[in-house]
């Protein structure tokens, strides 16, 4: 592992070298592309619906202004609340996806968001 570090740090490739047993990369690099492609997704979805509303840039301020920031914070800000209201939030994202299929837009992450927040208001504590 090293030995490609070396190379590839050489060529201008950021690597992350860990101590750690084998399959710890793949685990990292999987865990990742939850929140990576997820977040691209969502984006995706949230700036193709507010073209279709014609407010595109509005949304993009939106999301460029949430992106910002102290992004720890965030993190605990978007936990804590997702569970405290992750019932409405899901009745609220029911009514989004409508909202979208009347744009002409596909729901597919809104849908998937509703089910999320339906199990993490129904999972105890």
């Amino acid at each position: 592992a090293k030995a490609v570090n070396d190379l590839t740090s050489a060529l201008g490739a950021k690597v992350e070298l860990l101590d750690a047993p084998a399959g710890a990369a793949m685990a990292h690099k999987l865990l990742r592309s939850i929140f990576m492609k997820g977040l691209a997704s969502i984006i995706w979805e949230a700036v193709e619906a507010s073209r279709a509303a014609g407010y595109e840039q509005w949304a993009r301020d939106q999301i460029a202004s949430q992106l910002a920031g102290d992004g720890h914070a965030v993190i605990d800000r978007l936990l804590s609340g997702t569970k405290l209201h992750a019932k409405r939030r899901s009745q609220e994202m029911t009514d989004t996806a409508s909202y979208l299929e009347s744009l002409g837009v596909a729901p597919v992450m809104t849908r998937a968001t509703e089910v999320s927040l339906q199990q993490i208001a129904a999972t105890p504590g």
